[in-house]
């Protein structure tokens, strides 16, 4: 497709990341937020806590498998009681944690720094990306206006703000790179690029799983710009092959990867689950990327209303490609652009929806929906004869313009501004709530009904960020979203009860039956922790130390519905420090009286 060359093009890959870091700017104000604030105990925490808690892990090698580890983490409150005793959420991700440490070593206290490093980044990835789009198609404006569609996407939003996720843009950027090199030594044959290419394609792996995303543009290279015999095009795959198989040895000889969680899927581990899990995963993002709704909605939704999302994606993903197809069959740009978006999805279904896993699908997505766009509005070329489908066409690419033209980058904006602020606001008014009952340190809290287990895990990394005193233990024992029966048959035991269990499929089992609410994301986050499939028998038992909890009954989906807490000696006698949580904040809680029974309603969802 021929496209007009714009003046000064030469200036558009820096132009394009200008337009991406003015609307995140707003991200500089937005503090230390949920993992940004374990980071900061992590490293500048009390020895002997930042020792128990991480030990001589790495920093994204959260949970290593190991069961005598995780029971310590579950004593401390750190992970909820119903853990899987062997849970694995162990990432590698060394050159992004090189970045970290260098923050800690030059500025460990400056959030505002932090925040200007993730955005240098960011603007690293929108320099490299808009330089592939005209390494590709040219200095046209199908590359001007990929470039300006990918800078101004609002699922940029969070890797930006959060400081934890910059893995994704030094994993994109690296990426990104490796396929410009390999570009170049395709076209010219010299080895230099091609080392290049494979190195930065072994960068991305080190900086984050996201890496895998740049294979599948490698691929598609290979299979839609090149022209030699198939064989020479898959031998010019044959460094990355290598490569990516090294890395995937050393990966898993290391014990890293994802098991025991309903958040995460290892595909290693557990391909056919990963299989069913793309079925399902897929075309949320792909609506994600293209239309609306956002791929993180689907967290929001009751189960009716997640599987309509899942069946209008796969409707939309089979619209989409009988409107790009005679764009697909007339151009191989267009088939490059497809294909490597289509498979760097797969990867990325290893962990629940959201937009910020659309890094790579989104570099073949905008650049395929610039191409139709100029072939839409462009010259009279090869254009459709039938009136009324060229009017058609034009009310929906119109549609299309002002999703990704005025919506997004307006979204991009607030996001940066306002939407891990707004995650974090219950865990920091939590945490000042708490703080209100006197110095923390060494104390042993014990909250009834947290909305989240998130909630809970945070709210000590969340005291020390606020520079008070970090308690010894902070356990929540039920989500909160629930009522929640408290029975004290003795002085040494308390029983705890939910209607349903304690913990019910995602989007279901909440009085109502609403579409949209805030509570089934706090049904997604309980299953970071456990594999619902994964069942707990009456008679478990977990230990707290000097207490411990045993499952007395169970209900539906064949989880805890009933608790029994047995404390070694009278509770008054255990230096507890009860509370009950509401609207953002916790209060004390006096326990019923020996052979009295009490009941708390359900709170809210906490946002």
């Amino acid at each position: 497709m021929k496209t007009q060359v714009i003046p000064h093009s030469p200036y558009l890959p820096v132009l394009t990341a200008l337009v991406g870091l003015v609307l995140t700017l707003p991200t500089l104000t937005n503090g230390f937020v949920m993992d940004d604030t374990v980071q900061q105990m992590m490293f500048l925490g009390p020895d002997d806590l930042r020792r128990e808690i991480q030990g001589d892990l790495g920093m994204f090698e959260f949970l290593n498998g190991d069961p005598v580890r995780n029971s310590r983490l579950v004593q401390l409150g750190i992970l909820p009681w119903w853990t899987d005793p062997e849970i694995r959420l162990s990432f590698s991700r060394p050159l992004a944690e090189i970045t970290h440490r260098l923050d800690f070593f030059l500025w460990p206290q400056s959030a505002v720094a932090m925040h200007a490093h993730n955005l240098v980044w960011f603007g690293w990835v929108l320099f490299v990306v808009a330089l592939l789009y005209r390494a590709i198609e040219g200095p046209g404006w199908v590359a001007a206006l990929a470039g300006l569609l990918y800078a101004m996407d609002d699922a940029r939003s969070l890797p930006v703000a959060w400081i934890a996720n910059r893995n994704a843009l030094i994993a994109t950027t690296f990426g990104v790179l490796s396929l410009l090199f390999h570009q170049r030594w395709r076209g010219n044959g010299q080895k230099r690029d091609g080392v290049l290419a494979t190195l930065f394609f072994l960068a991305s792996l080190l900086s984050a799983e996201i890496g895998v995303g740049a294979s599948a543009y490698l691929l598609a290279f290979a299979l839609c710009l090149e022209r030699d015999h198939l064989w020479e095009r898959m031998k010019s795959l044959a460094p990355y092959l290598i490569v990516g198989v090294a890395w995937f040895i050393y990966y898993r000889l290391n014990g890293f990867g994802a098991s025991g969680s309903g958040f995460y899927i290892d595909p290693g581990r557990e391909p056919f689950r990963f299989f069913l899990s793309c079925l399902e995963r897929a075309p949320i993002l792909l609506l994600g990327q293209w239309f609306v709704p956002p791929a993180n909605l689907s967290l929001l939704l009751s189960q009716s209303g997640h599987l309509g999302v899942v069946v209008f994606g796969w409707l939309s993903t089979c619209f989409l490609g009988w409107l790009l197809y005679p764009l697909l069959k007339s151009s191989p740009q267009a088939r490059f652009w497809a294909l490597g978006s289509v498979l760097s999805i797969p990867p990325v279904c290893s962990v629940i929806p959201a937009d910020r896993l659309l890094f790579f699908v989104g570099i073949g997505g905008h650049a395929l929906l610039a191409l139709w766009l100029v072939s839409v509005f462009g010259t009279s070329e090869g254009r459709d004869p039938n009136r009324f489908k060229r009017v058609a066409m034009k009310g929906f690419a119109s549609l299309l313009i002002v999703l990704h033209l005025v919506l997004a980058p307006v979204g991009l904006w607030f996001s940066s501004m306002i939407a891990l602020p707004a995650g974090e606001k219950p865990i920091r008014e939590t945490a000042r709530s708490l703080a209100k009952e006197g110095d923390m340190e060494g104390r042993s809290v014990l909250i009834l009904n947290t909305p989240s287990p998130i909630l809970s895990s945070y709210l000590g990394p969340r005291l020390f960020v606020e520079g008070y005193g970090i308690p010894e233990n902070i356990w929540s024992l039920s989500p909160g979203i629930y009522p929640l029966s408290i029975e004290r048959p003795d002085t040494q035991s308390l029983i705890l009860g939910v209607p349903g269990s304690f913990l019910l499929p995602p989007g279901a089992g909440l009085p109502g039956g609403q579409l949209i609410d805030v509570r089934y994301l706090h049904q997604n986050f309980a299953t970071l922790y456990r594999n619902l499939e994964d069942k707990i028998a009456i008679g478990e038992s977990i230990s707290m130390g000097e207490w411990s909890i045993e499952v007395t009954e169970i209900g539906e989906g064949n989880q805890p519905r009933e608790i029994t807490l047995r404390f070694n000696r009278p509770i008054e006698e255990m230096g507890m420090d009860w509370y009950r949580w509401e609207e953002n904040r916790v209060i004390p809680y006096a326990l019923p009286e020996v052979g009295e029974k009490e009941k708390l309603a359900a709170v809210g969802g906490g946002f």
